[in-house]
């Protein structure tokens, strides 16, 4: 109880630090979550990898709520190129610098897919706050959004499951195509029959939870990581109006996981040091510096205007919750070990916290300015 009341502590702190900068609470309680670790005050890593995945399940059911395809209306085809061009340009980016820095094979790998995909809770929370969401590069967003997590979602199984061979990946991959299935399956038959009943308020509730806790029991029968099954169960429940619904039952439980989540996750990494926060200042410039031209260039090609690319690309311009994911899994399975876990989770800190200020109306005036 003790290392619980700590991690409450120090979500309350970010939380009221967030509110008197007004910059997002998430890179608060990251740094926190690292200043604490270097104290030893929470010295159970068994604790902290429970509350870390029990965590990253709700908000991450919660994240693929708010990707419906349908959001994205007419700008499908833009979304899918920036979102693919952009993830594979980073990753690459990624995979260059790790091996620039003598990083492993391994290591390199797990890098670069940390780097590729950006920021479902950034992004459409700052969207929602700006009232931007069906504009249509906060469409283009939302598509890109879309695409990049199941990308990681659909790679991340295989590649945890790399050591032990081909079988094993094929059946990870295997499994992830039925639970996509199962997506298709809740969003078409389960969901309307749900809003044909007009449930009361707590039976909603317990049918949200069923179709949770149902997909991850299917993840945990075909050995597909459960945060998979948490993803694809919120994506299952997107369509409108029942996201609504989701929303409406579910933030309380949102917004008290988040908390606990990024103010635990530091914990899990090394302590940093010098080196380790230099890699992550190198990762953190490119993925600042790459975003915005990747999506500017690709965005005008396929007719948005300067504006709405820059923008655009200003928006992607951090590294992902998912990347905490990637990391934290292959933590646990043992691919990478604590140091590169702490560049991870350093360049989710630097990227998230200038997010912001990057989107900011001066920033991208200035660049629509330059632009050629």
């Amino acid at each position: 109880m003790t290392e619980l009341a700590i991690l409450l502590g120090l979500a309350a702190a970010g939380y009221g630090v967030s509110r008197w900068t007004q910059f997002p609470a998430i890179p608060f309680l990251l740094a926190g979550s690292l200043g604490l670790s270097a104290t030893g005050a929470v010295g159970d890593p068994a604790f902290v990898e429970d509350v870390l995945f029990l965590s990253v399940s709700v908000l991450l059911f919660v994240a693929g709520t708010d990707l419906s395809l349908a959001r994205v209306g007419p700008f499908k085809g833009t979304a899918f190129l920036i979102g693919v061009v952009q993830f594979a340009g980073l990753a690459a980016a990624g995979l260059g610098i790790a091996y620039a820095l003598n990083y492993g094979p391994t290591d390199a790998l797990y890098l670069g897919l940390a780097l590729a995909a950006s920021s479902t809770i950034v992004g459409v929370r700052l969207l929602q706050r700006r009232q931007q969401m069906f504009e249509p590069f906060g469409r283009t967003v939302l598509g890109a959004l879309l695409l990049q997590d199941v990308l990681v979602v659909l790679l991340l199984p295989g590649l945890i499951r790399l050591p032990d061979g081909t079988a094993a990946v094929v059946g990870s991959l295997g499994g992830t195509i039925v639970l996509l299935v199962g997506v298709g399956v809740v969003m078409k038959g389960l969901v309307p029959v749900l809003l044909e009943r007009e449930l009361d308020a707590e039976t909603q509730l317990l049918a949200v939870l069923g179709v949770l806790f149902g997909f991850m029991g299917v993840a945990a029968w075909l050995n597909v990581p459960l945060f998979v099954a948490a993803f694809l169960a919120g994506i299952s429940l997107s369509g409108f109006p029942f996201s609504g619904i989701v929303h409406g039952e579910m933030q309380p439980l949102y917004d008290f996981f988040s908390a606990i989540f990024f103010a635990s996750l530091g914990m899990a990494a090394a302590r940093p040091d010098p080196t380790l926060i230099g890699h992550a200042v190198l990762f953190a410039g490119a993925v600042l510096v790459l975003t915005p031209l990747i999506v500017a260039v690709v965005g005008a090609w396929t007719g948005l205007v300067a504006r709405s690319a820059l923008e655009s690309g200003l928006l992607l311009a951090q590294t992902s919750e998912l990347s905490l994911v990637v990391g934290l899994q292959a933590l646990v399975a043992g691919p990478i070990g604590g140091e590169v876990f702490s560049v991870i989770v350093l360049t989710t800190v630097f990227t998230m916290m200038l997010t912001p200020l990057l989107t900011s109306e001066t920033v991208v005036w200035e660049l629509v300015r330059w632009h050629p």
